[in-house]
Parts: structure tokens; sequence; C-alpha cells
């Protein structure tokens, strides 16, 4: 029995050798015919070092959004090479700014009739709207209005200009061309107009803010003391036979002009009226000017000349004109002649010999020397006066005028009295002696003669003869540069 026993389980041992020695020999089959990336020392987790970050980028799936991180500097390359766009807007944005800075003209909307603002529109002062006494004028714009220029046909008086409850009082100057700035651009004013019979506006802009067109006039108020005060006698007359001295004095070397007419054309030709102001801009004159307020008249004698205007009246305003603008230099027409023959040029004229030492004079007309105080101008010339007068040169280029000389400019002006070149008018040259517009005698100077003659100014010190000044006249300084 014991034998048996031993038999079996020998047996068994070596059955269990043989099944232990089949499944090595099969494993060893299955691990030899694995792909590398299954073993398993390679994939067991306990055997695996922990990845770097290099070897966190190693998968194939990674690299792309390395690679796009890497290139991103090539959009910040392209930032960086923005500022070439950006370089060739610049010119753009210039022009935009350049536009925004500009003033827009906007059209308008108004409570009025369609052909009083067909009228008021139109660019053309011969037509006019035409309002009632009190008339509320309602404007409105698509955009904010920051200016309002107003070209008057009926003599300017005070009126209103009401923006909600604000109002801005206007008028008060009387400018026939009248330009309100709006401390706040509105986009819906009113316009409460004067209390007279009838009230007209010849033209009406209305301008967005920005920098307005050349044309529109800002007029300053009449000089406080002037460096030239020139006695034209009608509008025309200040570049028909004084030329290019507006242009000159006033535009190019910016000195204080006063323009003062003898005749006031607004009863009979209101037209003139505009083409007086639109000259006179045109030569750089800012200072609006004055008027006698004579009628203008033909004669055929002096006599009759004499009857119609007074000659004292006319003395009296001249009188005023000069000791209000206290003037070093005064300008006066051709006192033999009157240039062609004209009896009021004449008058006007000879009437300043007598004005210039009346000025001076505390004991002619008294409520004058109350309210203006005396005046003794420096210097007095006429047109076409004397043997040996100052020429002004009037062909140099201006500078303020974009190189065109005081005689085209002065020409330029002219154009603007469209109802008077149609006769032929011009600015007179060397080629007219009779008239020509560059030649002034000086008849009367408290600063001795002229030496180069080539210059009103010339030995004209304006420190001197200012009241601000410490050399005072009558201090023994003789007032000669």
């Amino acid at each position: 029995m014991k034998v048996r026993r031993l038999i079996r389980i020998m047996a068994a041992v070596l059955l269990a050798g043989a099944i232990l020695a089949g499944l090595s020999a099969s494993d060893r089959a299955m691990n030899a015919s694995a792909p590398p990336e299954k073993n398993a020392a390679e994939t067991t987790p306990a055997t695996t070092p922990a990845p770097t970050p290099e070897t966190a980028a190693a998968p194939a799936p990674e690299p792309e959004p390395e690679t796009e991180a890497e290139a991103e500097p090539e959009p910040e390359t392209e930032a960086e090479a923005e500022p070439e766009p950006e370089s060739e807007a610049e010119p753009a944005n210039v022009v935009m700014d350049t536009q925004a800075s500009m003033a827009r003209p906007l059209t308008m909307s108004m409570n009025c009739s369609e052909q009083n603002r067909i009228w008021m529109t139109d660019d053309d002062v011969q037509t006019s709207g035409i309002f009632s006494s009190g008339k509320r004028l309602r404007i409105s714009a698509e955009e904010p209005i920051a200016y309002l220029y107003v070209i008057w046909n009926s003599r300017p008086v005070p009126w209103t200009l009401r923006t909600g409850n604000a109002g801005i009082d206007c008028g008060t100057q009387g400018y026939f061309h009248e330009l309100v700035k709006l401390p706040h651009p509105k986009r819906e004013l009113t316009m409460v107009l004067p209390r007279q019979e009838l009230t007209e506006i010849g033209t009406l802009y209305a301008f967005s803010e920005g920098e307005l067109p050349d044309w529109v006039q800002d007029w300053e108020p009449p000089c406080e003391t002037a460096d030239i005060l020139l006695f034209s006698t009608h509008s025309d007359d200040e570049f028909i036979f004084f030329g290019g001295l507006l242009p000159t004095y006033a535009g190019e070397r910016g000195l204080e002009v006063q323009v003062a007419y003898l005749v006031d054309h607004y009863e009979w030709q209101r037209h003139r009226c505009h083409e007086l102001l639109n000259g006179l801009w045109t030569a750089g004159v800012r200072h609006y000017p004055v008027t006698g307020g004579f009628l203008d008249g033909l004669f055929e004698t002096m006599d009759e000349a004499i009857v119609y205007y007074k000659p004292e009246q006319i003395l009296r305003w001249q009188v005023d004109t000069i000791r209000s603008f206290r003037p070093l230099v005064v300008v006066a027409h051709d006192s033999e002649h009157g240039e062609y023959g004209n009896w009021t040029h004449i008058l006007n004229g000879s009437l300043l010999k007598q004005a210039v030492w009346l000025a001076a004079d505390p004991l002619y007309n008294l409520k004058s020397v109350q309210m203006y105080g005396t005046w003794d101008t420096p210097k007095l010339y006429i047109h076409l006066y004397g043997d040996d007068p100052t020429v002004l040169d009037y062909d140099i280029p201006l500078s303020r005028f974009a190189g065109r000389t005081a005689h085209q400019v002065a020409e330029a002006a002219l154009q603007c009295h469209k109802s008077q070149v149609i006769y032929g008018y011009q600015v007179y040259g060397p080629d007219y002696p009779d008239y020509d517009s560059h030649v002034f005698g000086l008849y009367r100077s408290l600063v001795g003669e002229d030496e180069a003659r080539n210059d009103l100014m010339e030995h004209i010190r304006p420190e001197y003869w200012r009241p601000a000044s410490d050399a005072t006249p009558g201090s023994g300084e003789d007032g000669n540069e």
C-alpha cells in the first residue's frame, strides 16, 4: 500500500513539472512576438519615472500647439509692423482732421414762407426775406449750429438770438454783415427780430463748429486809435484812386487802418453797402468802416455841391472823425481837380485841409472837444498834390496775399464793386497820371519833410504819439525817427 501511494505521488510531481515547463515556454514565445511599446517594463506605472515638461511635450499631438506658441512672435512682428499701416493712415487722418476742423454750411429749416426761405438762401443779397415787427424766426438744423452769419438788407438795429432759455444780444454794432458766434452750439435757435416796420434779411447762413471760410466776414469794431485814416468819398474810390494803399498798410503790414466814407449809399444804392464791405475784406481791412451819412449827388458846379451838402456839416463830421480816431496819418482826395472833376471829391479833400487844423483847436466845437478831446494830426497826404510827391510801390509781392502785389489785390477788391466796374473803372496807375493811385503829396507835417518818399509812415514813431507813451507831444522830443 505504501509503495503504491509513493508511486502516485511521484507521478503527480512529474506531471506538475511538465505543465509548468509548458507554461514557461508559452510565455517566452508570447513575449518574443509582442511589440516593443507593450513591454511590461515600459508600461508599468510603478516603474515609469514622473514626466518632465520636456517629456510631456514629447507626445505627437502636442508639438502643434507648441509650434503655434513658438510662432506667436510672427503676429508680434506683424504688430510691430503696424506702424506702417498707421503711417499710411496718417495722411488720411490729417485730412479728416482738417475737414473736421473746417466749419460746414448747414441746411436750415425755418418757420417762414417758402419764398422768404428761398430769398434768404440764394446767395443773392439783392433778394430778401421780409418780416414784420418782432417776428420770431425759428431755425433748426440736423447738426448743432455754432455760427450764424446774417447779411442784413435793412439797416441793422439791436435784436436777440435765443437758444433755449438763454439770449444773446446782437446787432449792437450795426454791422450789415454780422457774424454771431454761439458759446454753446445748438440745433434750434430763434431770431427775435427788432420791433420796426420791416426787417429785411438778404442772406442767412448757418455753420457747424470749425474754421470758417475766408469769405465769412468777422468784423472788428472801428479802430480805437488809427495809424492811417483814409477819407474816401464813395465806396470804390478807396481802390480806384487810392490803389494798393489798403492792401499794403492794412493787409500786409497789419497797421491800424480806418476808412471813413463821406457818402452813405444805403438810401439810394443799398447794394453798394455790401460791395463796400466785400471790397474792404478782400483788401485785408478788418476794422468796420464808418460813414458820414451824407447822400450822394451829381453837380455841374461847386456852388451846387455847396448848397446840397452844407460844408460846415461835412467839416464838423471830419473834425469829429479825426478827434475820435486820433490818426497818425490822414489821407485825402485830390482837393484841386477831384481826380476826374468830381465836385464832391473836391469838397471832401479841400475841407480836410481845414479839418486837420480845427481838430487841434480846443475852441472849435466844444461839444466835440468834451467828447473826444483835441488831436493834432502828424501828417496829412493829399492825392496828386505837389511837385515832389511820395510815390508808393504797389508792385511788390505781398506775403499775406500769397505773393500777389498790392495792385493785384486792389484790382480784386475793386471787382467786388460789381455795380461800378461795368462802367470801366480800374485801379489807376502811372499810365493815367491824372488819376495815378500811387502818388500822394505831403500837405502838412509835424515830423519834417519826407526823404525817401515811398512810405506814408516815414518819420512816424507811433509810440511817441500815443497817450500811453512816456514821450508825449510837447515833451520836447521831435517825434522823428
